[in-house]
């Protein structure tokens, strides 16, 4: 009994000290408003926060929707309190769809016993960072990513030396970025062992060699980061992640020599998008606990380390768009947890090792654009484990495996293409169960291909190779969205009757595969086409109305070129038609008079045929048309002046019409022209003087028209400065050559390289530019126009004057043609300085005095025609000037040496008929010819006196009357001297 009093005795003191305790008793007695953990002043502050912040979304769930003064704020989502204190402590916002403007009052400062603060996500509409942040110096753990701050971070910032872990990732607005000096910040915060800036720009762009020796992760990518790496990040006992990625002018190498107890820590290393180089060093297998390691984009070089199979724990490796070279180390094979494989875009030679294919966690392996050669090993179709395959670009030969193992059962993305893998397809390609894509373009399969059977094949890309397919193969494949099978042989029988949908079915490519009539399958509806391409086929007579009305309204891109349709129907119904291309078949008619009704029309190519009449004033309907395409037809008329109405043309092609009358100055108006081209038609103008308000423009050509007069337009000095192709040959252009338009050519006198990223060739991706040019005396069609290509052709009008030094200032100028026209004087040693030169024809004009040795400086050139001048002395004895004959030099009596028969050491002799003689082809005397003066030499001097006064008072031919004037004046000044002189003896 007196045990039990006891224990009640002890109950009740324990129960009356409890309740004493505030602190312990509002813990469980919480409900009662008097009583909360938390302090009431603090729950106050943090509904004035909830005030300062707004929900995005109201109908969705944010952290502070439910923040009430009726219960205890430590109970609130996102705040933690402090059990003993009641303090708040800790305040986690982060994925809350919340926006507002935390300025410098806001009651967030006051909350000075946090030490924990994430605001990450929340949109603060770029108000400045406050320097109040510095206030809350009890904060060991503060995340602000993504949350929309501008101006600076304040020097207050830097006073938080207790932080453990920082995140200011892609803290920057949409206005300047905040500038993180991070030498600062490890001066000061040197107990950091998290430091998260991604995406956020740097003041002090070098890294500090000195860094906290806590650090654990360390993520600086896109911040700017210049200058060396420093090795000593590698020293870093605790350091477990390393992420400098994408700052492209960080430099440096990888340690040749580590610490392994140092780098053992390190888990996770990025270094893509820098420019560190050198080889990958044998130390990189003494970081035996790496999971992840990133060098994609760098520029390292050589073989791949044996000591990667150190790394065991490792799953990623991403060595993509490097110089390594070697081979592929058999240690690879070894690495029992990798998963995911990227060695694209290298310079990996020889056979890939079997091993590759026994890693059985494998799921992403990845060896395109490199020089494997050899079998493709049978190994790989035993990967049970791998979903995408990626070895295109590389030099595979013989056959794809017979049979497959049990492997590749989760295969979606196999793409074999631009390799030289021969022989049949097998069947069991055809049949794995998840496969998605399959590409096995620009190869040389061979064999016949019958009906397939796929539920799951969305992609398939047989092109370029030597297939015979049966078109009944894709009957069965009912989930296909993108077929593509040009360039092979593709049969169908006639009659079949294809009773089959495809409801998936955007895009189908045929082009080149001799067809004779369109696809059966298409009289379907096809309810999803977005992309048809039968181009350069066989397919006969007028397109059918029922191709037009079957397929679907959503059709955005169709090319017909380059078959032997007759007409077209009557209407289009493809309201969302951006690319139409009906080049090359024998359409007749009149210009189509739906197209001005497609609204999103981009792209148009109706050249080549045989359409006529007058082009359209209805044009400008199609207010997105870049290309239009007219050339050779027969269209006839003036060019409307509506076409400059469309303000997004950038190539407007009319060459080979019957097009007359001026050019309209609308034309002005496309500023955004970058083709123009109107050649060979007869348009009666003189050289279009609002050409200079086009600033795009790189190709020009106005060639055999009956344009006249000087061409001395109004140039301004930003005027024409991105030409590369100018074509004024065969008009009636007279005066001076136009030396002010060729100081605007901007674009000729320094031409950098194209990078292979930009594209190689002019145009966009869905449409390359194509011009003809007169290449060593022949037209010649370039279908595809490199960006680095460029020419002047100013032949066969009546210029005349000098060739200007100034043109020499064209050193990106690959072709000159100047021939057929009255230029005199000297060729200019300055040409020797347009060391791209390639063909050169100063042919046919009144040139006189020496071939300057300067020239033989033009390594590249391969074409020279110098014929029918008044050119003396020897021919330059070097480099280029070796290789050519003699009729880069026929009709210029005066000059020797090899590779003419004339030695310069013999004595001159009198010009024969024969070296005065035209060529039958040049037609450039225009109508008379040196025959006509040597037969007035035999008829006697008053017949040839005769003659040659008709010849200088009808100025016929030109050059050959100012030859004359020169001649007589002359000789009247040495009879004039010899005069005098025997009158001084007298």
């Amino acid at each position: 009994m007196e045990t039990l009093w006891l224990w009640l005795y002890l109950y009740l003191y324990v129960l009356i000290s409890f309740m004493q305790c505030p602190t312990v008793f509002s813990l469980i007695n919480n409900n009662t408003s008097v009583n909360h953990l938390c302090r009431e002043y603090e729950s106050q502050l943090l509904l004035q926060l909830k005030q300062q912040l707004f929900p995005l979304y109201p109908d969705a769930y944010y952290k502070t929707k439910y923040w009430k003064g009726s219960r205890d704020c430590c109970e609130w989502d996102g705040v933690t309190c402090d059990y003993f204190t009641g303090h708040v402590i800790a305040l986690d916002l982060r994925l809350s769809p919340l926006i507002g403007n935390l300025k410098s009052n806001s009651s967030l400062f006051h909350l000075n016993h946090l030490r924990k603060l994430n605001l990450a996500d929340i949109d603060f509409s770029g108000s400045t960072l406050a320097s109040e942040f510095g206030r809350l110096n009890a904060l060991t753990h503060l995340d602000l990513s993504f949350t929309n701050f501008g101006g600076e971070i304040p020097m207050e910032f830097y006073h938080l030396s207790n932080l453990l872990s920082l995140d200011l990732s892609n803290l920057f607005s949409s206005g300047p970025q905040i500038g993180c000096d991070v030498k600062m910040l490890f001066g000061n915060m040197t107990r950091l062992r998290v430091l998260l800036l991604r995406n956020q720009h740097v003041s002090n762009s070098e890294l500090p060699i000195n860094t906290s020796s806590f650090l654990t992760n360390l993520d600086l990518g896109f911040t700017g980061l210049r200058g060396e790496l420093p090795a000593t990040l590698f020293e870093k006992p605790n350091l477990q992640i390393l992420r400098l990625n994408n700052n492209s002018d960080l430099e440096g190498s990888l340690p040749k020599s580590l610490n392994r107890s140092n780098v053992n820590s390190i888990q996770g290393l990025d270094l893509s998008g820098t420019s560190i180089s050198g080889t990958l060093p044998h130390s990189i297998g003494l970081m035996t606990n790496l999971n992840y390691i990133n060098l994609s984009g760098c520029r390292f070089s050589g073989p791949i380390p044996e000591s990667i199979g150190n790394i065991t724990p490792l799953s990623y490796l991403f060595l993509r768009g490097n110089h390594l070279n070697g081979q592929l180390p058999d240690a690879v094979g070894g690495l029992p947890h990798l998963a995911h494989l990227d060695l694209s875009y290298n310079s990996i030679v020889g056979q890939l090792p079997d091993a590759v294919g026994g890693l059985p966690r494998l799921a992403h392996l990845d060896l395109s654009f490199n020089s494997f050669v050899g079998q493709i090993p049978s190994s790989l179709t035993n990967m049970s484990r791998l979903e995408y395959l990626d070895i295109s670009s590389n030099a595979f030969t013989g056959p794809l495996p017979s049979a497959a193992g049990h492997g590749l059962q989760k295969l979606l993305y196999m793409d074999l293409s631009n390799n030289s893998i021969q022989g049949m397809i097998p069947s069991w390609l055809f049949s794995l169960p998840s496969l998605w894509k399959l590409a096995l373009s620009s190869n040389r399969l061979t064999g016949r291909i019958g009906r397939l059977n796929s539920n799951t094949l969305a992609y398939l890309d047989l092109r370029s190779n030597v297939l015979n397919i049966k078109l009944e193969f894709v009957y069965n494949l009912s989930s296909i969205e993108h077929l593509l099978i040009s360039h092979n042989t593709v049969t169908e029988h006639d009659g079949d009757i294809v009773n089959v949908t495809f409801p998936y079915l955007e895009t189908l490519e045929m082009s080149s595969c001799q067809i004779k009539e369109f696809p059966n399958f298409l009289r379907s509806n096809i309810l999803n086409l977005f992309s048809l391409d039968l181009s350069n086929n066989s397919i006969h007579g007028p397109i059918p109305s029922w191709f037009t009305s079957n397929l679907s309204e959503t059709l955005s891109y169709l090319d017909l070129s380059a078959n032997f349709f007759t007409s077209y129907p009557g209407y289009l119904y493809w309201k969302d038609l951006w690319f139409l291309d009906l080049h090359s078949n024998s359409l007749r008619g009149t210009f189509p008079p739906f197209i001005c009704n497609m609204s999103l029309l981009s792209i148009l190519n109706l050249s080549h045929n045989k359409l006529s009449g007058n082009i359209p004033e209805c044009l400008p309907n199609s207010t997105n048309i870049e290309v239009l395409d007219l050339r050779r037809n027969e269209f006839h008329g003036k060019i409307p002046t509506t076409i400059g109405a469309i303000s997004y043309l950038a190539n407007l092609g009319l060459n080979g019409n019957h097009l007359q009358g001026p050019l309209p100055p609308s034309l002005g108006n496309c500023t955004h022209l970058e083709v123009l081209d109107l050649g060979n038609n007869i348009i009666q103008d003189t050289f279009p003087w609002w050409l200079h308000t086009l600033h795009q423009l790189k190709i020009l050509i106005l060639k055999s028209n009956s344009f006249h007069g000087s061409i001395t337009p109004p140039i301004s000095n930003n005027s024409l400065t991105n030409l590369q192709i100018l074509d004024l040959s065969y008009n009636n252009f007279t005066g001076l050559l136009p030396e002010k338009l060729f100081a605007s050519l901007e674009a000729i006198k320094n031409l950098s390289q194209a990078s292979p990223d930009e594209g190689l060739y002019m145009g966009s991706g869905q449409y390359e530019y194509s011009v003809t040019v007169s290449v060593k005396g022949k037209y010649v069609e370039f279908t595809r126009v490199l960006k680095i290509f460029t020419t002047i052709d100013l032949s066969s009008n009546n210029f005349i004057g000098s060739i200007p030094d100034s043109l020499s200032n064209l050193t990106s100028l690959r072709l000159l043609n100047l021939s057929h026209n009255s230029i005199h004087g000297s060729i200019p040693p300055a040409l020797g300085r347009m060391t791209n030169l390639e063909q050169l024809d100063l042919s046919s004009n009144q040139l006189s005095r020496g071939i300057p040795q300067t020239l033989t400086s033009l390594t590249f050139l391969v074409a020279l025609n110098l014929s029918h001048n008044y050119l003396i002395g020897p021919i330059p004895q070097a480099n280029q000037f070796l290789t050519f004959s003699n009729e880069s030099y026929a009709g210029n009596s005066g000059l020797c040496g090899a590779p003419l028969t004339r030695s310069c050491g013999d004595e001159r002799e009198p010009p024969s008929a024969g070296d005065f003689e035209e060529d039958e082809d040049d037609g450039f005397m225009m109508g008379f010819t040196w025959k006509a003066v040597v037969m007035g030499y035999g008829c006697g001097i008053l017949l040839g006196f005769i003659l040659g006064n008709v010849m200088i008072s009808i100025q016929k031919p030109t050059w050959l009357a100012r030859f004359v004037y020169v001649e007589a004046a002359i000789i009247l000044n040495k009879r004039n001297k010899r005069r005098r002189l025997v009158q001084g003896r007298s």
